[in-house]
């Protein structure tokens, strides 16, 4: 199972992802895909045609995200336009869900690693495929990817990332005080 959250929008590229999944021709690999938005008349309709492949779930409050997340072997994000940071990555992580991700996506340098997931070219359709093939076809190393997952979200938990932030506006508060000094 694989799992795309969020916005039906363009940028977000919902279409390629269900595209790719029909490229892989794997008749065992199921996209649910949940959220709403411009394109959400196409991805039904790519759907229906293709119910063995697809199921469309509708968009979920934050407080049932948990359970969605928990949907899938792999939470995909294969955006095409510059994502500031892509919570619902992070957020999947932190419940146990290896990612694969797009380049364009703002976390991936910092919170994806072949340990927890897979990054690819945002302009390459083949990386993508590949990507989803590699990952599909060992649900062994997906678990544990999700394993690590989990522990590597803890890295962007809400009190590590603000002792973090508070600890670099110190630093910058205590050099200007240096330089002021001189």
């Amino acid at each position: 199972m694989l799992l795309f959250a969020g916005k039906f929008e363009r940028k977000k590229r919902p279409i390629e992802l269900m595209q790719a999944v029909l490229t892989l021709n794997d008749p065992t690999c199921v996209l649910i895909l949940v959220g709403n938005g411009e394109l959400e008349r196409q991805v039904n309709t790519i759907a229906a045609a293709h119910p063995d492949r697809f199921r469309v779930l509708p968009f979920q409050n934050q407080s049932r995200m948990p359970i969605v997340y928990r949907l899938g072997d792999l939470f995909v994000l294969p955006s095409a336009e510059r994502e500031t940071w892509g919570l619902g990555v992070t957020e999947a992580m932190a419940c146990g869900r290896p990612v694969l991700v797009s380049d364009r996506v703002g976390c991936a340098p910092d919170a994806v690693d072949p340990t927890c997931g897979g990054v690819f070219a945002a302009d390459d359709h083949d990386a993508l495929v590949d990507a989803l093939a590699r990952l599909t076809r060992a649900p062994q190393k997906l678990m544990a990817m999700g394993r690590t997952a989990a522990i590597r979200a803890w890295d962007f938990d809400i009190g590590v990332t603000e002792t973090s932030l508070m600890d670099a506006v110190r630093s910058v508060v205590l050099k200007n005080a240096s330089r002021e000094r001189r």
